[in-house]
């Protein structure tokens, strides 16, 4: 498969436009023989999968970023476009997160590649033999970097795609500061709050609604949530040390697997520096698009998929190019 430039439409022809248009342009796409599935955590919590048994020989699993889920848009899409093509599909949600709302006692963050693991191991005892693809966007593209980095030697995983992955979590952090990106960080931040609020109808918080809320000002933003309620309800110090620890650009250098990072250089979220920057090893391959905002990668002319979405076409070209022949 070659890995062409595509040509940007004139309604979606920068970084800001390719994000939004993307994320506000919702594609119906709806399943009627999902099995719901609960796995433990290895510390005690538990994980909602939305699994799309096909070929049991070829796993896809999906994982959302942040403030999405299972239902989120680009999972559906990517989870139809693959049952087309006979791969079973795994839709991941991280704790809490989608009708797991409540579910588990600790919340999810950038580092919690243990989570995708236990979904990884899940596909690996049940089904031996088959071939497992992890594809982890925004948020879940750090994550699935870091799932490697710790766990790749404890399960069998053919290939690794981390879409928009937000590799350096203090530079992606400093970026949402800056005045053109205050719609973004307005958004996740009102997000965060509803979640919080969800969060503690269910028990999740001490104290009473003020307490908790008042902690969180009107004017915050996702370094300050970061800071009050992620790193210290996950152990670390502050946002800072959260950000250091579980950032995946220091970690790429140890994967052994086979693994995809795609990213664009007008994305507004995740500094390309970051990508233009890293020596990574032969194993895994970096692809940057001059084009594409936050999960955008929007094209003037259709796809082979018949849509606008280069994203999707290109992440299923390379699921189906790296399953084993021999498993069809």
């Amino acid at each position: 498969m070659r890995i062409e430039e595509f040509e940007k439409p004139y309604w979606a022809s920068n970084g800001h436009t390719q994000t939004l248009i993307a994320h506000l342009k919702k594609d119906k796409v709806t399943f009627n023989d999902e099995e719901k599935k609960y796995i433990p955590t290895i510390d005690g919590d538990q994980l909602l999968l939305k699994i799309h048994p096909r070929n049991t020989n070829k796993w896809l699993i999906l994982a959302h970023g942040l403030a999405g889920s299972s239902e989120s848009n680009y999972i559906l899409r990517l989870t139809k476009l693959a049952l087309a093509e006979n791969i079973s599909v795994i839709r991941f949600n991280h704790r809490n997160c989608g009708e797991s709302m409540g579910t588990s006692k600790k919340p999810y963050h950038s580092g919690r590649g243990e989570d995708l693991f236990a979904a990884v191991k899940y596909v690996n005892d049940k089904y031996p033999a088959a071939d497992v693809i992890v594809v982890g966007y925004s948020l879940s593209g750090n994550v699935v970097l870091n799932m490697l980095a710790r766990f790749e030697d404890q399960m069998k995983i053919k290939l690794a795609i981390s879409v928009n992955g937000a590799i350096d979590l203090a530079a992606s952090a400093k970026r949402f500061l800056s005045l053109e990106n205050k719609i973004y960080d307005k958004y996740f931040v009102q997000l965060l709050r509803g979640f919080n609020y969800q969060m503690y109808k269910k028990g999740f918080f001490q104290g009473s609604f003020s307490e908790v809320f008042a902690k969180l000002p009107l004017n915050a933003n996702l370094i300050d949530y970061d800071n009050l309620f992620t790193a210290p309800l996950s152990g670390y110090a502050d946002a800072w040390d959260y950000y250091e620890q579980c950032s995946a650009k220091s970690m790429i250098a140890k994967i052994k697997t086979k693994t995809v990072i795609l990213t664009a250089k007008d994305d507004p979220i995740i500094p390309v520096e970051t990508f233009l920057n890293l020596k990574p090893p032969s194993n895994v391959e970096v692809v940057i698009q001059n084009f594409g905002g936050h999960l955008g990668y929007l094209t003037r002319n259709k796809t082979p998929n018949n849509d606008n979405r280069w994203m999707d076409w290109f992440l299923l070209e390379k699921i189906k190019l790296n399953f084993s022949s021999d498993h069809l």
